[in-house]
């Protein structure tokens, strides 16, 4: 048993317990030696900083597969860099390489025509996911075991991405995704903010009524309206869509431990020489043409017809395809068309990307 005066010290005061009652151990010289490793954590000013320590000192008496628990916790941080950088230069190197270890979460941005069964993909997703359904178009997926959200506004979505993604540190407090936005939101979305952690998967759909919503938002802004006339200012309306998208995506594209799957609408249009183009369907010029540097993975859902004339829906992943389907590949490890399972597709994408590292 331990001394009734042994000091309690969060997490590795645990640790200390269960290695001191075993019958064998001494348990004076564990709880002396707790006082000096305690004595060096208190000193210890940076959260990331105490856990290192904490992993140091245990070493010594436990066995290293019992400490995974400070790994998953290294993972689940958005601001690992940030602390990385503010350790003295003899940790930097050993939490580079914990980093090394964490789940790099893919972006991918799927775009397929009306039909083609976007909203079906989430049955392909083996890992937990929560959907963000901005069309309430979930009838497709009625057995689907996963979480939904409905998001009938825009200050909700800004909201929910505030929430998953964490606070932008290179933002005012006064702007959307600041500190003070995620800890309003963190306060508003308690019961939301206690599940994320288990979500390993984030599905929006879609980035089409999105940025509508977007768009609905930004033309009631005061700054949108001519001050001379008090008309609508759509070329003001516009400038703050683009703004406003951009910020929003950002939120989801620096999230590193989950997967975000984005669906859209992929529409057909004739330019002036008749020649049929294929391109995103979003409100402003600008989300379009932005989003592919924005994300990992452009994929375009369609059917291809086969050899004996029947069509097969089919996932088109890189930029010179036969078709002339928007598509891009990151990762370099994905054909010219793959089969419509968003599962293989991440395990394929992760086989490659995470074997130099495990």
């Amino acid at each position: 048993m331990l001394p009734k005066d042994f000091p309690k010290c969060q997490s590795c005061y645990d640790y200390f317990k269960k290695w001191s009652e075993k019958p064998s151990e001494d348990t004076e010289s564990t709880y002396n030696l707790y006082n000096t490793q305690h004595t060096q954590y208190t000193t210890c000013n940076n959260l990331l900083e105490k856990q290192l320590c904490i992993k140091r000192n245990i070493n010594n008496y436990i066995n290293i597969e019992k400490i995974e628990a400070f790994e998953d916790e290294v993972a689940k941080r958005t601001d690992v860099d940030y602390m990385i950088s503010t350790l003295p230069r003899k940790m930097q190197k050993i939490c580079e390489q914990l980093k090394l270890k964490t789940t790099t979460g893919i972006k991918v941005v799927i775009f397929g025509p009306y039909g083609i069964g976007k909203t079906s993909l989430l049955k392909t997703i083996s890992e937990p996911t929560l959907c963000l359904d901005f069309e309430a178009g979930l009838l497709a997926v009625q057995d689907w075991q996963g979480d939904s959200i409905s998001v009938r506004t825009w200050n909700q979505a800004r909201d929910i991405a505030c929430l998953i993604g964490g606070p932008n540190p290179a933002l005012k407090s006064d702007q959307a995704y600041s500190q003070k936005h995620h800890e309003h939101v963190s306060g508003k979305y308690k019961d939301l903010l206690s599940e994320t952690s288990k979500y390993r998967c984030i599905f929006v759909d879609s980035i089409t009524v999105a940025s509508r919503l977007c768009l609905l938002w930004a033309r009631m802004q005061p700054k949108c309206f001519s001050d001379r006339s008090g008309k609508e200012d759509k070329r003001a309306a516009y400038g703050l869509l683009a703004q406003e998208m951009m910020a929003w995506l950002n939120q989801f594209q620096h999230i590193r431990d989950k997967d975000i799957i984005i669906v859209g609408t992929l529409g057909q249009y004739l330019d002036d020489c008749n020649r049929p183009t294929w391109l995103h369907q979003c409100e402003g010029a600008k989300t379009a043409s932005e989003i592919p540097g924005i994300v990992d993975e452009v994929i375009s859902m369609v059917g291809i017809k086969k050899d004996n004339g029947t069509e097969v829906r089919s996932f088109i992943c890189q930029t010179i395809n036969t078709w002339g389907y928007p598509a891009k590949d990151r990762s370099g490890c994905l054909n010219m068309v793959e089969e419509p399972h968003l599962g293989k597709l991440i395990a394929k994408i992760k086989a490659k990307t995470l074997a130099p590292i495990a």
